[in-house]
């Protein structure tokens, strides 16, 4: 019988007689259950580095775009 693939993404293999993962191969007959399944994302992280990164975009702002909105408007006099 001819072995047939099924799914191969980088370090996972699977085919109709052998499921291959990190180097280390297993006989499809060895294997009597499965379980399929999704694992959540964190988003803690996500969500702190994007914060993290507009607070410095802020900060940054006047070294971004030269003088900032309130030095121009509320801190500059024309002297004559």
């Amino acid at each position: 019988m001819e072995e047939k693939i099924f799914f191969d993404a980088g370090n996972i293999s699977v085919s109709n007689s052998r499921f291959i993962v990190d180097g280390q191969t297993y006989a499809i007959d060895s294997v009597t259950s499965v379980n399929a399944g999704v694992k959540q994302a964190k988003k803690g992280t996500g969500i702190l580095i994007g914060l993290i990164g507009v607070f410095v975009l802020f900060s940054a702002k006047p070294f971004l775009w030269g003088t900032s909105y309130y030095d121009v408007r509320y801190f500059s006099f024309n002297r004559s």
